[in-house]
């Protein structure tokens, strides 16, 4: 009995006509679209995965037990990120978190305290509600990341400066679905017991 599991081909010109042929040309072509798919991904995982850095800035301790924060920061993504959240060191409560250009009359580099102190009302007023979180971040230039905290532990702070910086982190969302969690490594030298029992944020002893 012959066999039906298979057709043949062959004995049908219809059916002939539906058999894929061999092309050298079809080959390539995908050849050339796996190739660049694997580029593709590749140059994305290098240049387009969401990324930030605060390596460094200034901190200021005012009253009501608070500190404020500014870290000189960049960031790179294509498209450009979002900055979601930031997770705070222990012994801190975020109060609140804004994007500014690095010319903003409230950004603080080289300011002083008093200075500082002036920032963190107009910031809480609503000076500058529009760069508050989460905000798009700038892939083409610096931009200050100021950020209010209140200090509600100091025995939960890091003893100095050589803390680990991953307390401290950005969490970054990109608009195609990629995120990425990265730590702010300008905050390990900026909050820390010994600096704010100096600075009298935290008690002595």
């Amino acid at each position: 009995m012959a066999s039906t599991s298979g057709i043949d081909a062959t004995a049908d010109p219809t059916l002939a006509a539906l058999v894929p042929r061999r092309s050298r040309s079809r080959n390539l072509v995908l050849l050339i679209v796996a190739v660049a798919v694997l580029v593709g991904v590749g140059w994305y995982g290098s240049n387009g995965r969401p990324t930030m850095s605060s390596d460094s800035g200034g901190a200021d301790v005012l009253s009501g037990a608070q500190v404020l924060v500014d870290a000189r920061s960049t960031a790179r993504g294509l498209p450009a990120p979002t900055l979601e959240s930031i997770a705070v060191p222990t012994g801190t409560r975020l109060v609140g978190a804004w994007v500014l250009d690095t010319d903003d009359p409230l950004a603080l580099l080289g300011t002083t305290p008093s200075d500082a102190a002036a920032t963190r009302e107009a910031l809480l007023s609503g000076a500058r509600d529009e760069r508050a979180l989460p905000q798009p971040l700038p892939t083409d230039r610096e931009f200050d990341l100021v950020v209010l905290l209140d200090v509600v532990d100091c025995a939960a702070l890091p003893a100095d400066s050589t803390g680990p910086s991953e307390t401290t982190t950005a969490r970054l969302r990109s608009s195609i679905g990629g995120s990425a969690t990265v730590p702010l490594r300008a905050f390990a030298a900026m909050i820390d017991r010994q600096l704010l029992t100096t600075d009298g944020g935290c008690p002595a002893g």
